[in-house]
């Protein structure tokens, strides 16, 4: 294509100048893992479960779930959380329609294709639902999980927590 590395002398808006930059651009596959990795949906069933019964919300399908601070609720969630090592961090936020909370789930997500391991994060918004008097929330998994190196997740975490996020799990 191009010679060398250098800035071809076009137009920006030049078609050539695209196809530069173009091939200067890694190439990713649309998927968030390397080499479309498939994700263990075991785990990712797990954080979204953890959330779920955190904040007391219905998960896959139940119709109510244990109300107050029941006895049964904290066991089934402390031995989820003690068998899975999954975080969970919070913080208040302001959304489109009302007042609500960011939430992010983080556990151990194995080994990689290489060898390496990561750490899973996966995004929450809790919202209370429009309309409703008595406290009734909606909680929206959002779709997709991402994978962090051990090093990068620990960054992740510090800047959550300096940005006022608490851990709640």
């Amino acid at each position: 294509m191009f010679p060398s590395n250098t800035v071809p002398d076009h137009d920006p808006t030049d078609s050539d100048y695209e196809k530069w930059i173009d091939s200067q651009m890694p190439k990713w596959n649309a998927v968030n893992t390397p080499a479309g990795q498939k994700l263990d949906d075991e785990i990712i069933g797990k954080m979204t479960q953890v959330v779920h019964l955190h904040y007391k919300i219905p998960y896959n399908g139940a119709q109510e779930v244990a109300e107050g601070d029941s006895p049964m609720l904290a066991d089934v969630l402390d031995a989820v959380v003690k068998t899975t090592d999954i975080f969970v961090l919070e913080k208040e936020h302001q959304f489109k329609y009302g007042k609500g909370k960011q939430v992010v789930a983080i556990t151990d997500g194995g080994k990689n294709y290489v060898g390496n391991t990561v750490k899973y994060v996966k995004w929450f918004n809790l919202y209370e639902k429009a309309g409703d008097d008595d406290g009734q929330k909606m909680l929206k998994v959002l779709d997709k999980t991402y994978t962090y190196g051990v090093d990068k997740a620990r960054v992740f975490w510090n800047d959550k927590i300096k940005e006022g996020y608490n851990r709640v799990v």
